[in-house]
């Protein structure tokens, strides 16, 4: 039996299709923007790996374009063929998935909660939870299940840095702002590239006319962003916004031109068309 990096049974074939599959969750959570090539490199160390079809699915399913629906319903119908010998954990996934491809997003958050219910370690149906969440603007979902799960994590599992961003962003968007700011501030002390603590940072502080702060923390946390993917955009809108703000319009427009919206970016063009840049 193979188990992945927070302890959890894994249906896969070697210690190296485990590792591959950490690889790719630890990109995931981590918004870097090679994670789709992570997950290339473990369906090549492990083609019958039931997660990896899931995992290939519901990333497909975040760029919420209904052209995709083919390719997540051959995602499916893998895994479905591949999840008659796996766990129930896994079998809930691939049940998650079925219900965001039928668009019935309510059942998809509640396998997602009862997942980590029972599993408060599966980090991966934690952040598919609270990306959904979000687009779907349940704050009060996002809050109520990390707070769930925070109880059971501890400072030296991998991941906790996730559960502490996630919490922060929860807290701001229901207006718990010291809250926010601690968790931001937990979950950037143990990586300092967490761009989805430092987005929630920023929207507390942009919440709170915290202008000067904010244009502060983005540029001194920015040197750590490489690798990132396309949430980079948001981070330097967040940054055109406080300039807005301050009435600096023409660092408004050198953002605008250079950063989040430059066509000639190795992220616009990998993505050109990405609805949070549009």
């Amino acid at each position: 039996m193979h188990r992945d990096a927070q302890g959890l049974e894994l249906t896969c074939a070697s210690e190296e299709a485990a590792h591959a599959f950490d690889h790719v969750v630890e990109g995931y959570i981590g918004n870097r923007n090679d994670t789709s090539q992570r997950l290339n490199a473990l369906l090549a160390a492990d083609p019958d790996c039931p997660l990896a079809h899931v995992m290939r699915g519901a990333f497909t399913m975040g760029a919420f374009n209904a052209n995709n629906m083919d390719f997540i319903g051959k995602c499916i119908s893998d895994a479905q063929t591949l999840c008659s010998r796996a766990s129930e954990r896994e079998r809930a996934h691939l049940s998650a998935l079925e219900h965001w491809a039928a668009g019935d997003f309510d059942a998809t958050m509640a396998v997602w909660e009862q997942i980590c219910r029972q599993w408060p370690h599966d980090i991966l149906a934690f952040r598919l939870h609270h990306f959904l969440g979000f687009w779907l603007g349940k704050p009060e979902n996002l809050m109520a299940n990390v707070e769930a799960v925070l109880p059971h994590w501890s400072r030296d599992l991998p991941g906790i840095g996730t559960i502490h961003a996630c919490r922060a962003f929860a807290h701001e968007e229901s207006g718990s702002y010291v809250i926010a700011e601690h968790a931001g501030f937990t979950a950037i002390s143990i990586d300092p590239g967490d761009v989805w603590a430092t987005h929630a940072i920023a929207h507390n502080y942009e919440m709170q006319g915290r202008r000067s702060e904010g244009l502060e923390l983005l540029k001194a946390l920015e040197k750590n962003w490489d690798g990132a993917n396309n949430l980079l955009h948001h981070l330097w809108w967040h940054q055109a916004l406080f300039h807005y703000d301050r009435r600096e319009f023409d660092a408004v427009l050198h953002l605008y031109d250079n950063n989040f919206r430059n066509p000639d970016s190795p992220l616009t063009q990998q993505m050109p068309d990405l609805y949070i840049d549009v």
